[in-house]
C-alpha cells in the first residue's frame, strides 16, 4: 500500500514539475516597445515543449474573466488578436486537460491616427531663399518632421523633432535654418515627411527655383521736378525682379507714408515720378525680388 502511495506521489510530482517547466513563448510580434498602427496584430505562440499539443487563449486585462480561445491542441498557434487604440495589456495562457500550465502578459500600444498635413510652402515653381520653408500640420504624438530638398543626385535633409515642432492641432513648423547656397540659381525638388510613433506621411514633391542673390542697384538718381514732384531713375541688375517700394518720414506728414515706385523693369531700368508734400523727406527704398531678397537704399530731399 505504501509503495502504491509513493509511486502515485512520485507521478504527481513529475506532472507538476512538467507543468511548471512549460514555457509560453511569443515569437511575434517581438518588439513591445514599438507603437503599432493596426488594431489587428498577428501573434505566433509556441511552448518550450514542441512535441506536445496545447490549448492557447488570452484575456484582456480590463476584462480578465472573458477568455478568448486562439488554438486547440496545437504545437504552434498563429492567430490575429484585436487591440484598441492606446495601451492594451493582454494575458496569454497555455493549457491542457489538467488546466493552465503557464501565462505571460504583454503591453501593446496602438496609434491608428496618421499625421495630417494641412498646408505647406513654398508653392510650386516659386522663387525661394533659405527661410521659405513652412508646414502646417495636425499630430497629437509628434516624433519628427523631415524636410528633404535638392536634386536627385544631391538630396539634403533637415530634421525637426518634437522639441522644435510640437504635438497639437493646426500647428506651424518653420525651417529657417535651411542652407541652399549650393543650389543658388537652380531648380530643386523638396518635400516633407511627418512621423509619429507608429507611422509616417509624406507630402507631394514640388519643384522650386532657388534665388539667394540680392538685387544689384548699379545706380539711383532722384531729380526734383516742378509741382512738388520727384523723379527716380534706377538701374538694377535682377532677373527675378518684383517691385520697388518706399517708406517716407517727412516733417510735412503726421504719419509715415509708403508707396510703390515700380513693379517692372524695362531694360533693367525703372523710372518713376511721385508727388510729395512740401518739406523734408527721408525715404527708405526697398528693391525686392520674387524670392524675397531685398536691397535697401536711402534718399533724402527737400520740397520747397
Amino acid at each position: 500500500m505504501k509503495r502504491i502511495i509513493f509511486v502515485g506521489l512520485l507521478f504527481l510530482m513529475l506532472n507538476i514539475s512538467l507543468i511548471m517547466s512549460i514555457e509560453l513563448k511569443i515569437n511575434s510580434p517581438n518588439n513591445f516597445t514599438k507603437v503599432y498602427n493596426s488594431t489587428s496584430l498577428k501573434f505566433n505562440l509556441t511552448t518550450s515543449n514542441p512535441n506536445n499539443t496545447y490549448d492557447f487563449s488570452y484575456t484582456y486585462d480590463d476584462n480578465p474573466f472573458a477568455v478568448v480561445k486562439m488554438c486547440n491542441r496545437a504545437k504552434e498557434c498563429v492567430k490575429s488578436v484585436r487591440v484598441n487604440p492606446g495601451i492594451n495589456k493582454i494575458n496569454f495562457r497555455v493549457s491542457d486537460s489538467s488546466g493552465i500550465l503557464n501565462k505571460t502578459s504583454v503591453n501593446i500600444e496602438i496609434d491608428t491616427s496618421k499625421p495630417k498635413i494641412n498646408s505647406f510652402s513654398p508653392l510650386p515653381n516659386s522663387f525661394v531663399k533659405n527661410d521659405s520653408f513652412k508646414i502646417n500640420y495636425t499630430e497629437l504624438n509628434m516624433v519628427s518632421i523631415t524636410l528633404y530638398y535638392g536634386r536627385m543626385d544631391k538630396i539634403r535633409s533637415l530634421i525637426k523633432n518634437n522639441t522644435n515642432c510640437f504635438s497639437g492641432n493646426s500647428l506651424m513648423c518653420s525651417f529657417n535654418d535651411v542652407n541652399l547656397t549650393e543650389f543658388n540659381g537652380e531648380k530643386i525638388n523638396f518635400w516633407y515627411v511627418i512621423s509619429n510613433r507608429a507611422s509616417s506621411i509624406s507630402t507631394q514633391k514640388r519643384i522650386i527655383d532657388v534665388d539667394l542673390t540680392v538685387p544689384n542697384v548699379t545706380s539711383l538718381l532722384h531729380i526734383l521736378q516742378p509741382g512738388n514732384r520727384t523723379k527716380f531713375i534706377f538701374d538694377i541688375n535682377e532677373k527675378n525682379f518684383k517691385e520697388i517700394t518706399y517708406k517716407d518720414i517727412a516733417d510735412c506728414e503726421v504719419n509715415v507714408t509708403s508707396g510703390y515706385l515700380c513693379s517692372r523693369l524695362k531694360d533693367g531700368m525703372c523710372i518713376a515720378i511721385n508727388k510729395f508734400c512740401m518739406g523734408k523727406h527721408n525715404l527708405t527704398i526697398t528693391i525686392s525680388d520674387k524670392a524675397g531678397n531685398t536691397a535697401i537704399n536711402y534718399v533724402n530731399f527737400t520740397i520747397i
